[in-house]
C-alpha cells in the first residue's frame, strides 16, 4: 500500500487527501495546528468541506518528523505563504531522493521562486535532493495521477 504523507489540512489538503485515502492509500495528515488535527480525527468532517466525512483510515499528525518518516510520497498542500517555513521545517527529516508531489500554486514575493523551487530550496540548504522538481510527462507524472485515479466520470474542456 502506498504510504502518503499530505503537509496541510486545509481544503485543498483535506480534499486531496479524502481522495487518496479512499483509493486505498495509507495517508498522514500533517498540520502545525494540534487543535485542527484533533478536530479533524474526531469528527471525520472539516468545517469548510460541508456534507464530505473523512474516512476513519486517515491519520494525523502535528510531528513533522513522523510525517516524513517511511512515506513514499510527499505532498506538500500548504499554503504558498506557508511552502518555505514547512519546507525548512520537513528538510532535515525527509530522505535523500524522496519523491516530493507539490500541489500548492503562486511565486514567493520577495524571490520570484514558484513553490516547488522554493521546496527544492530548502532541500538543498538541509543537504537533501528529491527526484525531481515536478512532474513532467512520464513515468512520475503517471504514477501522480494513478494515485487520484476514481471511478467517477470526468468533464473534459475543449
Amino acid at each position: 500500500m502506498t504510504k502518503i504523507a499530505v503537509f496541510g489540512a486545509g481544503t485543498w489538503g483535506i480534499a486531496l487527501a479524502r481522495l487518496l485515502a479512499a483509493n486505498g492509500r495509507d495517508v498522514t495528515v500533517w498540520s502545525a495546528i494540534p487543535a485542527e488535527l484533533k478536530s479533524l480525527s474526531t469528527t471525520h468532517r472539516h468545517p469548510n468541506l460541508p456534507g464530505m466525512e473523512l474516512p476513519a483510515a486517515m491519520h494525523y499528525t502535528a510531528d513533522i518528523a513522523e510525517a516524513c518518516t517511511g512515506r513514499d510520497i510527499l505532498l506538500f498542500a500548504v499554503p504558498s505563504p506557508f511552502v518555505r517555513a514547512t519546507a525548512k521545517k520537513a528538510a532535515p527529516h525527509i530522505p535523500e531522493g524522496q519523491l516530493i508531489v507539490d500541489v500548492a500554486k503562486g511565486v514567493e514575493d520577495k524571490t520570484l521562486m514558484t513553490m516547488s523551487e522554493i521546496i527544492e530550496d530548502e532541500l538543498a540548504k538541509a543537504g537533501r535532493k528529491a527526484r525531481g522538481r515536478q512532474c513532467r510527462r512520464g513515468r512520475r507524472q503517471n504514477r501522480a495521477e494513478g494515485l487520484y485515479h476514481t471511478d467517477l466520470p470526468r468533464l473534459h474542456q475543449r
